[in-house]
């Protein structure tokens, strides 16, 4: 460096402490630029701010330093300030600070050193101001005149709102309490200035460390779903600031996450509203299926024309379904809605819920979505029609004892198809002026079975060699009810 050439301490900051204690070990001697006085390199030093109210109750923030062998008021060396430094005619002594300044607790000891607090600013300063400055330094009153709050660590806030329809809001914010008052801060601090006026009023006061720890111990979050995502660049996930749950992810929060949130001394929990008794239903719900004959009540299209052959009053029967959980009736557009999006269990308006998984369920499902395959149903549950070739489904059902009511003629014509163990093997009548083939033979005796049972049918044939057969006069029972 050409001689006289000067490096201002600023341009190198907080380095130019170690340099400076090098180069004097190496015997450099230090001196000040003007009157060649010595220069003493002291150890880091804490800078403390004295604060005492005047008689018109302003308050006075004075730099308070324990500088050994100086008489001289100190002034900051640096912006933002990192050390001391205090001269007179003797010399010079200058001194790291134990904790460098903020640029804003800089700016705000200005070049003077003291800062004076007009009586209307004093208890804003207090409970927003002071807490910054008691990260970078120690706040004292020398003469007790000014009661400086203290700052506790920040805490989670939530506030939790149950509405109806078993929806629930959240709403997350981090808390600090300074002296009688709390600042709610948002968990992500605002971008720029207008976000500030726009949301939250930002308080000076944030302690980032502690903030991320909070944050870090929250996995029982993830007994609700929809509460944590990910984070890009980050180990832990994210908290949704103001999540939304409705239906059972209601109910997991309530009896798996809210309790562990409430239990937490760090956590402050506002509830608004109360969440229902959500509980399983004990004996589990309990399904009744029955049939009944169509009458005229239930339209020509469902019960035919009534008279006696109708092909449509004989092969379909009202299917009736009840389902009760409790002392209630379970609504079976949401029971058929559940079932078929595979869900686990249905939540009742009350609050008490039963699981999906049982054989009961599982069965009436399968006939439910049999009779509107059938049916043309709209998936409701209601005005539901079964068909006799159900019948092997039906028997199930039985079997599992939740069948209550069936018609006479549902139990005669289902239970004579039910009692079969093989097809009945019937010769053609005399009447027939034929030698039948296998597969005509097979065909007579399928359209005969489905006769003698009341069930309609089709027989059609797609070899393309089909033949007249003539019977005279026609073979027993091949009238207009064969179909």
């Amino acid at each position: 460096m050409p001689p006289g050439e000067w490096v201002e301490a600023t341009a190198l900051g907080p380095a130019v402490w170690p340099l400076l204690r090098d180069a004097a070990h190496a015997g450099v001697a230090l001196v000040t630029g003007r009157g060649r006085r010595s220069v003493r390199l002291a150890d880091p030093v804490e800078l403390s701010l004295d604060l005492t109210r005047d008689s018109d109750a302003a308050i006075t923030l004075a730099p308070v330093v324990d500088l050994p062998g100086t008489t001289a008021p100190p002034q900051l060396v640096g912006d933002p300030g990192h050390g001391l430094a205090a001269g007179d005619e003797h010399g010079m002594v200058l001194a790291p600070l134990t904790r460098p300044l903020s640029k804003a607790v800089t700016t705000l000891l200005g070049q003077a050193g003291r800062l004076r607090v007009p009586q209307a600013d004093t208890e804003r300063f207090l409970t927003a101001y002071s807490p910054a400055l008691r990260r970078h330094t120690t706040l004292t009153s020398s003469d007790g005149s000014v009661l400086i709050p203290e700052v506790r660590p920040p805490h989670l806030g939530l506030t939790v709102t149950f509405e109806p329809g078993h929806l629930t809001r959240l709403r997350w914010t981090f808390r600090y309490a300074v002296g009688q008052v709390t600042h709610d801060v948002p968990l992500l601090p605002p971008r720029n200035s207008q976000d500030h006026h726009a949301g939250f009023p930002q308080p000076v006061v944030r302690d980032p460390d502690r903030e991320e720890a909070l944050l870090s111990s929250l996995d029982v979050l993830d007994g609700a779903p929809g509460l944590r995502i990910p984070l890009p660049g980050k180990a832990r996930l994210g908290v949704v600031l103001e999540p939304e749950l409705a239906g059972w992810a209601t109910v997991q929060f309530a009896r798996d996450v809210l309790p562990a949130l409430q239990e937490r001394d760090d956590i402050d929990v506002t509830l608004v509203g109360e969440h229902l008794s959500y509980a399983e239903v004990e004996d589990g719900p309990v399904v009744q299926v029955s049939t009944r004959d169509l009458g005229p009540e239930d339209g020509p299209d469902a019960a035919g024309t009534g008279e006696a052959g109708d092909v449509a009053d004989r092969d379909w029967f009202g299917l009736g379904l009840s389902v009760r959980a409790g002392d209630q009736e379970v609504p079976l557009r949401d029971l058929l809605t559940a079932l078929t999006r595979d869900e686990e269990v249905l939540l009742l308006p009350d609050g008490s819920w039963f699981r999906l998984d049982t054989d009961e369920l599982r069965a009436l499902h399968r006939l439910v979505q049999e009779a509107l395959a059938l049916d043309d149903g709209d998936g409701d549950g209601d005005d539901l029609r079964i068909n006799r070739y159900q019948a092997g489904l039906w028997e199930e059902l039985v079997a599992l004892g939740v069948v209550t009511e069936q018609s006479e003629r549902w139990q005669r014509t289902v239970g004579a198809l039910l009692a079969l163990e093989e097809l009945p093997h019937p010769d053609p009548p005399g009447t027939v002026e034929a030698t039948l083939r296998n597969y005509q033979l097979d065909g007579y005796r399928w359209l005969s079975f489905l006769l003698d049972h009341d069930l309609g049918g089709i027989l059609a044939d797609d070899r393309g060699s089909a033949r007249p057969c003539r019977s005279s006069p026609p073979p027993s029972g091949c009238g207009p009810r064969a179909g």
